[in-house]
């Protein structure tokens, strides 16, 4: 099983391996932050962000037509279907 550690530098948060995050620490000015303020910046962030997206995605999206004729197309389509179901053919020899 895989550690992994939260680390932050001013306003991004990273979740990474702990031996990755003990160089960033170590070198590069890193500090750890709680797994809770990770999920609550990024996670969570990013899960509210995708859900507002696709809202719009939805509402920019053509309506499905409802067309009347199409419909008695498929029924009749349907029922021609049925009845070469019911009808065996002749075998032949």
């Amino acid at each position: 099983m895989k550690n992994y550690i939260c680390v932050k530098n001013g306003e991004t948060i990273k979740r990474v391996l702990r031996k990755e995050a003990d160089k960033l620490v170590a070198t590069a000015g890193w500090s750890y932050c709680p797994r809770s303020e990770w999920k609550e910046k990024v996670r969570d962030g990013n899960r509210a962000v995708i859900a507002e997206n696709v809202r719009e995605a939805v509402a920019a999206a053509p309506k499905p037509r409802n067309d009347a004729r199409r419909a008695k197309n498929l029924k009749g389509k349907a029922r021609k279907v049925a009845e070469q179901a019911e009808e065996p053919k002749a075998e032949t020899v």
